[in-house]
């Protein structure tokens, strides 16, 4: 009988997993089980078990350190992971540490079986070539869930489609199982609707059937059916986006200005600050600003700033330098005196002494 060991610091998925499989049909009894990192490497050098099932975050010691450990001392054990969708470059990482595959949760036992059954075979043969080829196209594969993001963000949609195409086409050169190319259809759906979440776009009902289908799709269909579906949805989807800021962008713009404006005079306010007290992400704020405005928010700050200061020289020529600069937001005069210069073409010494000399003559 081949030895397994179960780990998931949650008792209730660790009763489920032992539950969902005949074990002694497969010829595998389960030798221990461990609810955080630290635990399932000890255990894995006392048990040295032939299967580790694994759930990725687990406490004081992920499960790609674990992975990684338990690699180092029991290189042919095989270690199932369990994760999630959005988890992806975790489940990336896992694989090049000697993962022999991963599990989505909600755990379905059908699917547990069928890769207890395949670890079982592996270990009674060398490593499989899809094993091989699942490492090797995780390394190379073009997609990376935070790129895909940040191009998103970026509005450089195009690029993303193109990440997404060559994707599959590795998929498809390395004859990749439905499972993985269904885990990273799911991961890239999963961070586009992440991305419209950010955009206050609110996914219609249609939007979300075709999403739900998806799933299924991508563990039954051809990979260039799957890839022409993956971006039929995300190309209707961002069409009108390019278009038009929407409304609820348009808000948010509107909630940057009005913070600036009231708290321009504060050093720490800035692009990174402003966008976590309006709660959205720094560089789409950063995008949808430029396009409503037509100039960066750090320069529209600039010019509040410039302005207020001009505003106190004007009324108060007795000011110092040094007491505007810090008024307006400044720690430093020579900062602001750059920046009063680069807006006016007179620096602020000189324009305060050219207020004087009015106010004198009045």
């Amino acid at each position: 009988m081949k030895k397994v060991l179960i780990v998931d610091d949650e008792y209730l998925l660790r009763e489920y997993v032992k539950c969902s499989v005949e074990w002694d049909r497969l010829g595998l009894s389960i030798a221990g089980e461990a609810e955080d990192g630290r635990e399932a490497v000890e255990k894995a050098e006392k048990l040295r078990p032939d299967i580790m099932i694994m759930d990725i975050n687990i406490p004081f010691m992920n499960g790609l350190e674990v992975s990684r450990r338990v690699k180092e001392i029991l290189p042919d054990t095989q270690i199932l992971i369990l994760t999630a969708y959005g988890e992806f470059e975790y489940a990336r990482e896992a694989i090049q540490f000697g993962a022999v595959s991963f599990l989505l949760k909600p755990l379905d036992p059908a699917e547990l079986e069928k890769e207890l059954e395949n670890a079982a075979r592996k270990i009674d043969s060398s490593i499989s070539l899809e094993q091989q080829s699942i490492r090797e196209v995780m390394c190379d594969l073009p997609y990376s869930a935070q790129e895909f993001l940040t191009l998103l963000r970026g509005r450089k949609y195009e690029e993303a489609y193109a990440v997404i195409d060559r994707s599959f086409a590795l998929f498809e050169e390395r004859q990749m199982s439905r499972q993985t190319v269904s885990y990273v259809t799911m991961d890239i759906l999963v961070n586009f609707t992440g991305y419209l979440s950010e955009l206050g776009v609110e996914i219609s009902e249609k939007m979300s059937e075709e999403m739900a289908q998806m799933n299924p799709l991508a563990c039954t269909a051809p990979a260039q059916e799957v890839k022409e579906r993956l971006l039929a949805i995300l190309e209707e989807t961002v069409a009108p986006l390019e278009q038009r800021l929407v409304p609820s962008g348009r808000k948010k713009v509107s909630e940057a200005k009005r913070y600036i404006e009231e708290n321009y005079w504060q050093t720490e306010t800035g692009l990174n600050q402003i966008a976590e007290k309006i709660g959205v992400n720094p560089s789409y704020l950063s995008n949808i600003f430029k396009k409503e405005y037509g100039c960066s928010l750090s320069r529209y700050l600039i010019r509040v700033r410039m302005e207020q200061g001009r505003k106190m020289m004007e009324e108060t020529p007795d000011i110092t330098v040094m007491e505007v600069a810090e008024l307006v937001g400044y720690s430093d005069a020579y900062y602001f005196s750059k920046s009063f210069k680069s807006q006016y073409g007179i620096t602020p010494s000189k324009y305060l002494e050219e207020r004087k000399i009015k106010k004198e003559n009045i």
